[in-house]
């Protein structure tokens, strides 16, 4: 997405991570580090997101799992 030009809010455990991409894609992308299981966290970061770039078009939830499972128990709807 960032290749082709669009804007992203990308997050992860450790925003750290996130800053070869900040590097390369400047303001175009807007790392945040996010704790998944934290609503509060959660919604911080999509109103961070409206922010910045005015609301969300496309919502990419990914996870990278150390299994084929998600953790049970531990998603709310």
């Amino acid at each position: 997405m960032l290749e082709h030009g669009d804007q992203v809010a990308a997050t992860a455990r450790d925003a750290a991570v996130l800053g070869p991409l900040a590097d390369r894609f400047g303001s175009r992308l807007l790392p945040l580090e996010l704790d998944v299981t934290d609503r509060a966290a959660v919604e911080a970061a999509v109103q961070a997101t409206e922010q910045r770039f005015g609301g969300i078009d496309v919502l990419a939830p990914t996870r990278h799992w150390a299994s084929t499972r998600p953790p049970s128990g531990r998603w709310k709807r």
